[in-house]
């Protein structure tokens, strides 16, 4: 299958990247006196005084985010649930997600991590010659199990397990302007699992997302759409990264 044109695709920012001082901080459903969302919110301060001025440079300008996680040299990059999506929500929902149409992250081993933000900028779709693709549009609720059950039946048929190892992956998300694209980020890759692989065939909705070391996010706004979702996924092996890798389009 080859990507469909109502799927915008947007580079990386080529604005300079600026060193985190803290280490970058997973998700946290605790509870909001727990240590995990005290440590979350110190994090995301940080990253919002640090990132405060190419925010101001952008404007009203769309905007992407990029995200470099380097992790301990004993962290296993493919286990762990050091899972990117996760790492970037908290960035672009403390930044405001309205704001970004797309969100990109990597990681590696090492010791200093990096972000940066810049204006959006479209680039050309993924290579149908080096990278997979499934689609699906969605029609319920994305607060039900059933929104995932709908991705992952329309993406299954004919596209194959990826070959295990590290993990490249895309996906485009077409949605009205009210809905908030970020909330559908992890469900989406919930419903990956024919693609991603899941941990146990009894809970498909589990899936090895920590095998994913470059993720690209990227939002297109289509009011026609409604209630409805159109999502695009593209994925292809990658190396396990030594150094910080740039995601590409091509």
């Amino acid at each position: 299958m080859t990507a469909r044109p109502e799927f915008a695709i947007w580079r990386p920012p080529d604005t300079a990247t600026l060193t985190l001082d803290v280490a970058p901080r997973l998700e946290s459903w605790d509870a909001k006196a727990a240590r995990s969302q005290v440590a979350l919110g110190q994090y995301l301060d940080h990253v919002t005084e640090l990132t405060r001025g190419q925010m101001a440079e952008a404007g009203t300008a769309a905007l992407s985010l990029e995200l470099a996680v380097s992790l301990p040299g004993t962290a296993h990059l493919l286990q762990g649930r050091y899972d990117l999506d996760n790492f970037l929500s908290p960035i672009v929902r403390r930044l405001g997600s309205r704001m970004f149409a797309s969100a990109h992250a990597s990681k590696r081993r090492g010791a200093a991590s990096t972000v940066r933000i810049g204006p959006a900028v479209v680039a050309e779709p993924p290579d149908p010659a080096v990278w997979s693709f499934a689609t699906a549009e969605t029609t319920v609720s994305t607060a039900t199990a059933a929104w995932k059950r709908q991705i992952a039946e329309q993406s299954a048929p004919g596209v194959g397990l990826a070959p295990d190892g590290p993990l490249e992956l895309q996906i485009a998300l077409a949605v009205s302007e009210r809905r908030n694209w970020a909330w559908l980020w992890k469900p989406a890759i919930d419903a990956l699992g024919a693609i991603v692989g899941a941990e146990n065939p009894a809970r498909p909705f589990q899936t090895r997302d920590d095998r994913i070391v470059r993720l690209a996010l990227h939002r297109t706004v289509d009011d026609t759409l409604g209630d409805r979702v159109r999502t695009g996924v593209w994925w292809r092996s990658a190396e396990e990264p030594t150094a910080p890798p740039k995601l590409t389009g091509a």
